[in-house]
């Protein structure tokens, strides 16, 4: 094959992938399937559905415990990978905005405080709103905690409220930084919510048959 052909078939592939796609084995027009809307879409998927879904295991034990080869057939299970160990993780990994979550947990530890703040202000306004009103808490009680004043908490909060003053207190014996302590204890938040998501779901990849008999 000439380098002028591989090149033609580069182009023709890359046109293909801007207006078709494979839906169940079937090469469907992209603006043909944008125009048939979610419900019709989903009456078409389920009339191509195939009759036969496979699951590829390898012939080994994970951890010298399992081997899900022998059980997937002795029990008819699946095996559910959890997404952080995943073999593909561009393609399965859980990945989340911290800029998104941090605003939003500042806004969250405001209300759990009782403290009136506008949702309009910018990131660092709302962070530096909650740092002054812990400053002026702590000049009068000696004690973060108390700045939660919201009475309809519940228990999980309240727990959470704890588990955060306590990342600050930590931070603080390393730092005398209140502002880079309550960054760090809501980066300390993200890191286990974020993993608490990767492994709460879980995963398993089928492919359909090339041959029907």
């Amino acid at each position: 094959m000439k380098t002028g052909d591989i090149e033609n078939l580069k182009q023709l592939a890359n046109e293909l992938s801007k207006s078709y796609c494979i839906i169940d084995g079937k090469l469907n027009k992209l603006d043909e399937i944008e125009q048939l809307g979610y419900n019709k879409f989903s009456l078409q998927s389920k009339f191509n559905m195939p009759l036969k879904l496979y699951k590829y295991f390898p012939n080994i034990c994970v951890n010298e415990k399992v081997n899900f080869s022998i059980e997937a057939l002795k029990n008819n299970t699946v095996f559910m990978q959890t997404p952080n160990n995943f073999d593909d993780a561009y393609d399965s990994d859980i990945n989340m905005d911290y800029c998104e979550y941090e605003r939003y947990r500042l806004i969250e530890y405001c209300r759990r405080s009782n403290v009136k703040i506008n949702e309009n202000f910018s990131t660092e306004e709302i962070g530096n709103f909650f740092v002054q009103s812990l400053i002026k808490v702590y000049e009068k009680t000696q004690d973060f905690s108390s700045i939660f004043k919201n009475e309809n908490l519940t228990e999980l909060e309240k727990t959470s409220n704890k588990l955060f003053v306590f990342k600050i207190m930590n931070q603080l014996n390393e730092s005398n930084d209140l502002t880079r302590a309550v960054a760090s204890a809501i980066r300390s938040d993200f890191e286990q919510y974020s993993l608490d998501l990767k492994t709460t779901f879980r995963i398993s990849c089928f492919t359909t048959p090339l041959f029907h008999n």
